[in-house]
């Protein structure tokens, strides 16, 4: 079984942390990093440094650093960036397909498993996939605010949504679960942030993804809020006035981390995590 992993590579992604993102996930046959050219290359976006790429790249050996142009995924003057990274992501996966891998991981740079569980990954879903006709793994999802010492919980105090709560309800909660692994020998593709087109089943796993959304300095978070894929979740007065009053002040548990009168971030607050992680999360 031939296996990869796409990233998609903002400029508030230090080298540290796409060093640390690769050699998590060295036990693949390629990982694909994606920058998409004109996104990037505007003023406040220069800080890109093709040899944080190429460091990693000649590390690891298996890295595949994939320029997405215009002309690569026809955007349009109203395309917002998460519009614009659905684009770049589903230019990865055809990308994926066509240089014959069996299946990828949908995982960030800042998105971490243990070493044992990519083994069971790949070694009883595939498996389980080609058997049933199955052709996408979800698995758990826990999000870190500031350093690997605190996960983020809802109102309820709940890191994850439960297993039952997410098969009743037939959806899961935003960032409790993920997407993560898909089969490429079937017409799949991103939507809105979603896999749409031929997910005829899916398995639960009991897996977790160590997720370091808010691992990031000061700085890292300002540029993150004005560029990244949620940036259009709110307006750009909200964003200053969250990372201003809740990301800059934060100081204890007790503190809230969600935005005044908006769903999102979903989490509430953020709470001491004392539980394994990682070799390259420790």
């Amino acid at each position: 079984m031939k296996t990869s992993r796409m990233m998609f590579y903002s400029d508030y992604i230090s080298e540290q942390q796409l060093l640390k993102a690769v050699r998590n996930s060295s036990c693949l046959d390629k990982c694909y990093v994606a920058m998409y050219e004109k996104k990037w290359n505007q003023k406040d976006h220069e800080r890109i440094n093709l040899h944080h790429v190429n460091k990693a790249r000649n590390e690891v050996g298996n890295l595949e650093f994939v320029l997405i142009r215009e002309e690569d995924i026809y955007p349009r003057p109203d395309d917002t960036p998460m519009h614009i990274e659905v684009k770049c992501r589903n230019y990865m996966l055809d990308r994926a397909k066509h240089d014959g891998n069996d299946c990828i991981l949908l995982q960030d740079t800042d998105e971490f498993l243990m070493r044992e569980d990519y083994d069971f990954l790949f070694n009883d879903y595939y498996d389980q996939m080609l058997g049933i006709g199955c052709n996408m793994a979800t698995i758990r999802c826990m999000t870190f605010w500031k350093n690997w010492n605190y996960m983020v919980v809802d109102e309820d105090g709940n890191a994850f949504q439960s297993t039952q709560d997410m098969i009743e309800n037939r959806r899961y909660k935003l960032g409790s679960w993920k997407n993560f692994m898909l089969t490429l020998n079937s017409n799949l593709y991103f939507e809105d942030w979603d896999v749409r087109n031929s997910v005829k089943s899916w398995i639960l796993y009991d897996v977790f993804l160590y997720h370091g959304s808010w691992i990031l300095t000061d700085e890292e978070v300002s540029q993150k809020i004005r560029m990244w894929g949620h940036s259009t979740d709110a307006t750009g007065e909200e964003w200053r006035e969250w990372y201003e009053e809740v990301w800059l002040k934060w100081g204890s548990e007790s503190d809230e981390i969600s935005m005044k009168n908006k769903k999102f971030p979903v989490w509430k607050k953020a709470v001491p995590y004392q539980g394994k992680l990682p070799l390259e999360c420790r």
